[in-house]
């Protein structure tokens, strides 16, 4: 071993990190990186003439946020990158505990109270189990991700000790949690930073979280790659009447609610087997566009589908959510038929009809249908009024400018445009990468030094293919190709109001995720495994490291 003595450092840290609230979206997200920026420094970094610590202010970010670097020097040129994002979720869900989410220790007494007497078997239960022995570390950001980053500070410090030849790189980077718009003007950033300190980026080492519910056997594990996310949306139009007369129209809901069914948990874009198959899709948003209560029915159906995959392109994913639609609306009008028949039966009235071939687009072809990028005033204020206006997601944004372009086309339901309501993120696998001769290299490194890891911390370390949630690995490997971009930037609505993918050029690193493994990130019970991520991850993450710097 390194002989480091981490355990007692990376916990110090980690609390030092989570005592410092960082919710995305929020001013202590702005205010953090300067916050982490005097962390790193407390220990006396940096201690020599080349070194780097800066807070570097992202391009054009409505937040004014930033990411932080911190570049230690040894020898040479070679560099390895470890990144992390410091941006969590909200502590809202933490109810009337709250005000301690952001202090472990307080937190830890007040969660085992109130999980007492909890049922056995449940997640209750096995989060007391946790606390009570002391293994776990609670708190908002202690498994997503600060004591990831904790590590990363850590051997970086070890490294700034040690000057080993080489040098090492720490990106810790916000909003992973929403956009990921901290690593994507990283991506923008490195290259020019790289030629800038006369450095040859060779690898990457992600820091981010796993979670198992188990013993830690899955938990335990370094990732060769990351899925890749789209985010298809449907925008369901029918045709509004008063419900007293619900026949004088179509069924908004009725035919959004085939689209539901076919789409929920559709085993179709699965890829790989076993405990590396991918998850099935799930609808994060439905939702009809009614601003307030009246007695006319919704004239439109707004939903999104989380997709994560392996090798899919976006055309594929987009051809298939079409093909999904199409085939829904005309069950759902077949239905709507059915039940119209049946009213006409009970009552002796004349059956209406409904039409069979619903109209289904694009958002690439409701745009051309409606007159292409004329740049019409009213969509020229809809989209100045979108991007100075705070507090809107992705998806957001994109649902009000397709509405104001299927009402500028002029065109009336039943149909449905599909298209990306948000920030896309492209897969990437080890495996699969051609990008540089040391791509192979780093994997038989990362192999290594897992196996190692089975001996001298007396627990396996798993490899696995993909990180199953998104991370900022996605934008560090070669990303998509120029057709995927152009298929995402004409399809995402909002592309040009912060979800644009970052400029290719060629640019692209070996990464893999080596990281925490704890229980219900997100969640009001998170925590972390203390040993695992304050011992193992650093030590790890050194041995890798110290492995790459020497070719």
């Amino acid at each position: 071993m390194s002989s480091a003595g981490w355990f007692d450092g990376v916990k110090d840290l980690t609390l030092a990190l989570v005592r410092t609230p960082s919710v995305n979206g929020s001013a202590d997200e702005v205010r953090f990186a300067g916050r982490l920026r005097d962390i790193i420094a407390q220990d006396g970094f940096p201690t020599r003439h080349g070194d780097e610590l800066r807070v570097v202010p992202i391009p054009g970010d409505p937040w004014r946020r930033s990411n932080v670097i911190g570049l230690v020097r040894g020898e040479g040129r070679r560099t390895v990158l470890l990144c992390g994002h410091y941006d969590v979720v909200s502590t809202a869900n933490y109810g009337e505990l709250e005000p301690w989410a952001c202090d472990p220790e307080a937190l830890a007494p007040r969660l085992i109270e109130a999980l007492a007497g909890a049922p056995p078997g449940t997640p209750e239960a096995l989060a007391l189990t946790d606390l009570q022995s002391g293994d776990f570390l609670p708190g908002r950001g202690a498994l997503d991700m600060k004591s990831g980053l904790a590590a990363g500070i850590a051997v970086l410090r070890h490294f700034a000790r040690e000057r080993p030849p080489g040098n090492l790189l720490l990106l810790a980077s916000p909003d992973e949690e929403v956009n990921s718009a901290g690593m994507r003007a990283a991506r923008e950033m490195l290259p020019k930073l790289a030629s800038e300190c006369e450095l040859e980026l060779t690898c990457a080492v992600n820091l981010d979280s796993e979670s198992d519910h188990g013993d830690g056997g899955q938990g335990r594990s370094i990732f060769l790659g990351s899925v890749g996310k789209l985010l298809p949306f449907v925008h369901v139009v029918g045709r509004e009447s008063h419900a007293g007369e619900p026949l004088a129209g179509v069924s908004t809901t009725l035919l959004a609610a085939e689209v539901v069914r076919s789409l929920e948990w559709s085993p179709d874009l699965v890829e790989g087997q076993g405990a590396e198959a991918s998850p099935l899709p799930a609808l994060l948003k439905v939702a009809d566009t009614k601003g307030a209560y009246d007695v006319t029915t919704p004239a439109a159906v707004w939903l999104y589908l989380n997709v994560l995959s392996h090798t899919r392109r976006p055309s594929e994913v987009l051809d298939w959510a079409r093909s999904k639609v199409e085939r829904s609306l005309q069950k759902g009008l077949q239905e709507a038929a059915s039940r119209a028949a049946a009213y006409a039966r009970l009552t002796g009235t004349t059956v209406v009809s409904f039409e069979s071939q619903p109209l289904v687009l694009t958002y690439s072809e409701l745009h051309a249908r409606a007159g292409g990028p004329s740049g019409q005033p009213a969509e020229q204020d809809q989209r100045r009024s979108l991007t100075e206006e705070s507090g809107l997601d992705g998806p957001e944004r994109s649902r009000r400018l397709t509405e104001l372009l299927w009402q500028r086309s002029g065109l009336g339901g039943p149909a449905a445009v599909v298209g990306f309501a948000s920030l896309a993120y492209p897969a990437t696998s080890l495996d699969l990468l051609s990008d540089g001769p040391f791509a192979g290299q780093f994997r038989e490194i990362v192999v290594r030094e897992a196996r190692a890891a089975g001996e001298w911390s007396g627990s396996t370390v798993k490899l696995r293919g993909y990180f199953p949630g998104v991370s900022d690995m996605s934008f560090l490997a070669r990303g998509f190709t120029g057709p995927d971009v152009a298929v995402l930037a004409e399809n995402t609505p909002a592309w040009d109001l912060g979800l644009a993918q970052p400029k290719a050029g060629d640019f692209a690193l070996p990464v893999v995720n080596i990281g925490p493994w704890g229980r219900d990130p997100h969640l009001r019970l998170e925590r972390v495994h203390g040993r695992y991520a304050f011992e193992t991850i650093p030590e790890l993450v050194w041995r890798v490291a110290m492995a790459a710097l020497a070719g």
